[in-house]
């Protein structure tokens, strides 16, 4: 296959909160809040707006740059506690109300998008390994958007789960960006020295017995207030990646076959111009949905040492192992094989 530049990938922007107080919040501290500005393209320097349009990548950037100019790597994990934003924030005020740990997190699973554009959350619930697991993800962004997303929504998750009465402490926490140089502070934030880089999402996982346990304030009424609140906002917010989705699934469903755009266009009962439109209209391309279906299968399959390398490649579509060991190896940073050895 032929390999031209890669063009950076088009993303549709979204409403967020958190870009105009970022701004107001920096230049309160004395910085040149201006040079942020540029990261997502806007005239309001000041943070004047309530709400901005910005894209997850120029989020991301925004975040970057905070970090840089004022110094701290890992400001990031500070900002949910300390950026106040002018938007009334329904789904804190629900969590807030919510009776258990586990009902925080099936809050934030539902209304992620309010969270951070785009935002992808799963919560799972594993009786066998007496655990619940959080996992999100933003949509079109396979090897996820740096730790300063990473550590953002995990100070999201963690911050709705904790009260002064009640310190929720997670067995482990995982990112899907590499390892940072500084670890005590992530360490002091997550509250466990558990953690695992470059994964295919950012998590955190509970015992069952804390994901049950009480949490002091649980307000009934207070609850169903914040949810109906954070459902009209959710309502009112433009979903990206639903076509997207619909596309990942039938290339799940075809691989290790044929699963060029011709080939899934007439699975999905339309042209391949169409689907390449569609996928465009939400800020992705095909080449974007198949690699990052290719490679939520490829981490499954490596981890299962039952499952020859060579078989992996084949199943996730490469027709030869180098070209899938250097496509991993760009997914993770590592060739399959010493992927698989880091995983025991």
């Amino acid at each position: 296959m032929l390999r031209g530049v890669a063009r950076p990938p088009k993303e549709a922007a979204s409403p967020s909160a958190l870009a105009p107080a970022l701004l107001r919040w920096v230049a309160a501290k004395g910085a040149d809040a201006s040079l942020l500005a540029a990261q997502i393209g806007t005239d309001d320097v000041t943070g004047a707006s309530d709400e901005l349009a910005v894209t997850p990548s120029g989020l991301a950037a925004l975040l970057r740059a905070s970090s840089e100019l004022l110094a701290d790597p890992h400001l990031a994990l500070r900002l949910p506690s300390e950026v106040p934003l002018r938007r009334y924030d329904p789904v804190t005020l629900a969590a807030r109300a919510s009776r258990t740990p586990r009902d925080v997190l099936a809050l934030v699973e539902r209304y992620a998008p309010l969270v951070f554009p785009q935002l992808e959350a799963r919560l799972v619930d594993d009786a066998n390994a007496g655990e619940i697991r959080f996992s999100a993800r933003v949509a079109g962004h396979a090897r996820g958007l740096g730790h300063h997303v990473d550590e953002y929504v995990l100070a999201v998750v963690l911050g709705h789960l904790r009260r002064p009465e009640a310190r929720v402490t997670p067995l482990r926490v995982w990112m899907t960006s590499a390892r940072p140089p500084a670890l005590a502070p992530l360490y002091a934030a997550v509250a466990t020295h558990e953690i695992t880089f470059g994964a295919e999402d950012t998590g955190i996982a509970l015992a069952i017995d804390v994901a049950d346990r009480e949490l002091p304030g649980a307000d009934p009424l207070l609850l169903a207030t914040g949810q109906h609140l954070a459902s009209a906002a959710l309502a009112s917010t433009p979903r990206a990646g639903a076509f997207a989705e619909v596309v990942a699934a039938r290339i799940e469903r075809i691989l290790p076959g044929e699963v060029g755009t011709e080939a899934l266009a007439a699975a999905l009962h339309m042209s391949a111009r169409t689907l390449q439109r569609r996928l465009d209209d939400e800020g992705t391309r095909f080449s974007d949905v198949l690699d990052a279906v290719r490679e939520r299968i490829a981490r499954r399959l490596v981890r299962d040492r039952t499952i020859a390398l060579t078989e992996v490649g084949y199943r996730v579509g490469f027709s030869d192992a180098a070209t899938f060991s250097r496509a991993f190896k760009r997914w993770t940073g590592m060739p399959p094989g010493a992927f698989r050895r880091r995983q025991t």
